[in-house]
């Protein structure tokens, strides 16, 4: 689809160019092709499901002979392969994690942990000793997003 050309069915968009097309028409392309993706990701969702409940065991089989809790194991069938992945999340007791800091020198707790500081918007927007937030500001970095463009109904 060459210079941002649609066949999307809408009757006077299907063959304009993006940028040639009404706010109209736009609205109703933006809103055909969510749709369709919608029901698109539903079919794939549908499917994955298929593929698991069909391979569950196969799956759970290669994951016990590789005494594997996480990770991949692929497995072929009629001329394909078919992988199962498990992930593997790790979560940590920051208040235990900070007693046990508590008891190393800094320069092993710098080594052994992950330290990081921050300090939430509300907080720093309510400090009012000016010299400490002069200095917390110079750690500071503020990064502002794209503009997003929504398009809507008005009611």
């Amino acid at each position: 689809m060459s210079d941002n050309q649609i066949n999307s069915g809408a009757p006077e968009e299907a063959n304009r160019p993006l940028r040639d097309s009404t706010l109209e028409g736009l609205s109703f392309l933006r809103g055909s092709y969510e749709a369709s993706i919608a029901n698109l990701k539903d079919w794939i969702a549908q499917i994955d499901a298929e593929l698991n409940a069909r391979f569950a065991e196969d799956f759970q089989a290669a994951f016990a002979a590789g005494d594997k809790l996480s990770g991949q194991v692929t497995v072929e069938r009629d001329g394909l392969k078919i992988t199962g992945e498990i992930s593997k999340t790790v979560k940590w007791d920051s208040k235990a994690l900070m007693a046990v800091a508590a008891t190393l020198p800094w320069e092993r707790t710098a080594k052994l942990f992950k330290i990081e500081f921050s300090v939430p918007e509300a907080t720093f927007n309510a400090i009012t000793d000016e010299d400490l937030q002069k200095k917390i500001a110079a750690a500071r970095t503020v990064k502002y997003g794209e503009l997003k463009v929504k398009l809507g109904r008005k009611e």
